[in-house]
């Protein structure tokens, strides 16, 4: 489990910084060919691509942070006491990884800014859940049909989000942001399965159907929290 959430770590921050980047080479390319700033924004590939690094810079921070230092948690309960002294490089992980939810924006502000963003992609148009479900033929049939559920599951948690009050929003956001980056993790999943080669292209296959059959797990526990916004725990700063 610690190797596959790794894996799926870097996949959300690999997609995220792509994101990001292709978001302003355009912009940049536009500008130089004589565009102002705002004509640029403009631009249908501009315009998608803000909406896209809205929302993933938010979420890859997010889950990025708390995953880390509970897959470290789990690392450090393998190694016992060895893990804890200085002997290993884990008790510098797991100091290091303990600041990434507080440092530059803590987990909750980096929920906050990702909501608006994650709603838009399922209200407006869907052009989130058109992304989610594209580029699919890779995926077996069975995982394909648990993905759709996933994200079936994500749209069902944003449809619950928005009829609660404010006070009930915020307690629940995590659990919608949470999982939007296992649905967009385990979609990277499979595309990066499907390039590499031989042996190790069918275990990260493997490991993609595990995460995904795990996140469908959660999504379903999130689901039902949301349903019972009283069960949800009180969201930390």
């Amino acid at each position: 489990k610690i190797r596959r959430d790794t894996n799926a770590m870097r996949l959300l921050m690999l997609e995220g910084a792509r994101v990001v980047d292709m978001y302003h080479w355009r912009m940049m390319h536009l500008v130089q060919d004589g565009k102002t700033e705002r004509e640029a924004k403009r631009d249908p590939q501009v315009a998608r691509g803000e909406l896209l690094a809205n929302l993933f810079t938010p979420l890859a921070k997010y889950y990025v942070a708390e995953v880390s230092n509970k897959r470290i948690y789990d690392a450090l309960q393998v190694f016992g006491g060895a893990g804890f002294v200085e002997d290993y490089d884990l008790a510098r992980i797991y100091r290091d990884a303990r600041i990434m939810p507080v440092y530059d924006g803590t987990s909750q502000i980096q929920v906050n800014a990702a909501i608006g963003p994650l709603l838009n992609g399922f209200t407006r148009g869907g052009w989130l859940k058109e992304l989610l479900l594209s580029d699919l033929e890779s995926m077996p049939s069975a995982e394909k049909g648990w993905f759709t559920e996933l994200t079936e599951e994500l749209e069902k948690l944003c449809e619950l989000y928005v009829s609660y009050d404010k006070e009930t929003r915020e307690k629940i956001a995590v659990e919608l942001i949470h999982t939007a980056a296992q649905t967009i993790a385990s979609r990277q999943y499979f595309l990066a399965a499907a390039k590499i080669p031989g042996n190790l292209g069918q275990e990260f296959a493997e490991m993609a159907g595990e995460y995904l059959w795990d996140s469908l797990g959660e999504a379903r526990l999130a689901r039902h929290k949301v349903e019972n916004p009283a069960m949800a725990p009180v969201a930390a700063g």
